[in-house]
């Protein structure tokens, strides 16, 4: 994980929620991580506490990993939590077996993908091509948010994403994100807004699609492709996917990884027709009292 990254998300929690980081010591020796968090109740009335633990493989014991749990919905439960879920690596066994054995059921899987932009470099740029005479056919504009001036395509952009995201695949409940939050996100360290790309039909943003870009560690990752209900099918989101994955080539990355749930399959489809190649994932594990 990119400690700039990580910086960022841990200094700007969404506004209301509780957000803490714990380091788990053995023996006076740093040897794991609890995340956890929740919205306030006027935001999420079943108030689902979520969090990520982890230990170093020294470090595992099933005991160690029941009470990192413990510890985690004792803190949760204080604020209020009346459900958990929680997120680990979907190859991890001794996590999912004491999750199971804490009471939590399996619930989704989110995909993990990875593209080789060296291998694939000139069949990614031609398709670009191709979509760009494709978008322009249909009177779709395609641009990076710097290069557009509307002065309320902040507000458009945050509208658009908030739809999108209700079409995710979910089981818990996706949370309404304020446009003072959205507005942070756009400013963090591994946002560019030259290479976040949107779509336009006139006035109206109908499709976006970035890459975000590690300062330190790591490689670059699409974050977030999303196209309006009714713009659906005309080739839009894997024409801004591409855009970035061009632009990414042009400014030397070599890999580029994404993640989608595991029921996503539009977007799943997108990521197989590109070439991507799948990687570890993570599992999600629900508990309700």
């Amino acid at each position: 994980m990119d400690p700039a990254m990580l910086r960022h998300w841990w200094s700007n929690p969404p506004t209301g929620w509780l957000l803490e980081e714990f380091l788990a010591l053995a023996a006076g020796q740093p040897a794991g991580h609890a995340e956890c968090y929740i919205a306030p109740a006027e935001v999420d009335p079943e108030r689902w506490g979520r969090f990520e633990c982890f230990l170093v493989p020294a470090a595992v014991s099933p005991q160690r990993l029941h009470d990192l749990f413990a510890f985690v919905e004792d803190r949760l439960t204080t604020e209020g939590a009346l459900a958990f879920e929680a997120e680990v690596w979907e190859d991890d066994a001794p996590m999912h077996e004491a999750l199971a054995a804490r009471g939590y059921l399996r619930d989704r899987v989110e995909k993990n993908w990875e593209l080789d932009l060296v291998e694939l470099r000139e069949e990614i740029l031609a398709r670009a091509e191709k979509s760009r005479a494709r978008m322009r056919e249909q009177g779709i504009r395609c641009l990076t948010l710097a290069e557009d001036h509307d002065p309320d395509h902040l507000v458009k952009l945050h509208a658009l994403t908030e739809a999108v995201r209700q079409d995710i695949p979910h089981t818990t409940p996706l949370l309404p994100k304020q446009l003072e939050d959205f507005e942070r996100e756009l400013d963090a360290p591994y946002v560019h807004w030259d290479r976040y790309w949107i779509a336009r039909d006139g006035e109206r943003i109908v499709g976006h699609s970035f890459l975000c870009f590690p300062p330190e560690i790591g490689p670059a990752w699409t974050c977030f492709t999303g196209v309006a209900r009714e713009y659906r099918g005309r080739g839009i989101a894997q024409a801004l996917k591409l855009f970035g994955l061009a632009q990414a080539i042009e400014l030397g990355v070599r890999r580029v990884r994404t993640d989608n749930d595991g029921e996503n399959l539009p977007i799943l489809h997108i990521n197989e027709t590109l070439g991507y190649r799948q990687v570890e994932g993570w599992a999600t594990y629900l508990k309700r009292d």
